[in-house]
């Protein structure tokens, strides 16, 4: 099968759950930016949950599923928030350590693997075809609403230890952080990438 068939087959069985990764994130939802994603998703969660309704705890899946505009691609996209996180968790601690902690600790609780593994599988059952994905690429999207890409210089200055409490400086750890899980737990092609990049990335591939 190719990447669009695939995804075909999977809107066919949940043609309601067709929608972005902006209205998938709460934040974004409540108030959309000028940056906003209008690349069609299927809300990949409430898929899983539909189809173990009978089950007592779903098993955890990926956000959504799309594929590229070049159907090269079948993408399972993973959505991850830091800005709220940065704004109410780290307000509770003063040292710089515990505050590192947190971030770390956050990140590493996030299984990608299993979500990921999860998804593939479900993807197999709902197309009732074991080798769906033999004629496409598989990607991973792992989608941050913060800033991936930081100033060298702001980098290299908090390397030296000379970088003010800034949000750069957590959003720098933050993504160092998430970006380590992600390598650590995705043996496919990834992509880590800021929410306003999405719909180019999927134009790329």
């Amino acid at each position: 099968m190719e990447a669009k068939d695939i995804y075909a087959c999977i809107r066919a069985s949940y043609p309601d759950l067709e929608t972005t990764i902006c209205q998938l994130h709460k934040p974004c939802s409540e108030n959309r930016c000028v940056n906003a994603s209008h690349k069609h998703v299927i809300d990949f969660d409430q898929v899983e949950r539909c189809y173990h309704e009978s089950a007592s705890s779903p098993n955890p899946s990926v956000d959504a599923v799309t594929f590229s505009d070049r159907n090269t691609s079948f993408c399972f996209v993973e959505l991850k928030g830091w800005e709220k996180f940065l704004v109410y968790q780290l307000s509770r601690f003063s040292e710089d350590w515990d505050k590192k902690g947190a971030i770390e600790k956050q990140a590493n609780e996030y299984d990608l693997k299993k979500k990921l593994d999860n998804s593939l599988l479900l993807c197999r059952q709902i197309t009732n075809n074991l080798d769906c994905f033999n004629q496409t690429g598989v990607v991973f999207v792992l989608v941050t609403d913060i800033e991936v890409e930081v100033n060298p210089l702001e980098s290299l200055a908090y390397q030296l230890n000379i970088l003010a409490e800034t949000s750069s400086k957590w959003k720098l750890i933050c993504n160092k952080s998430l970006s380590q899980r992600l390598d650590k737990e995705i043996d496919i092609k990834k992509y880590y990438i800021q929410c306003k990049d999405f719909d180019g990335l999927m134009h790329r591939l």
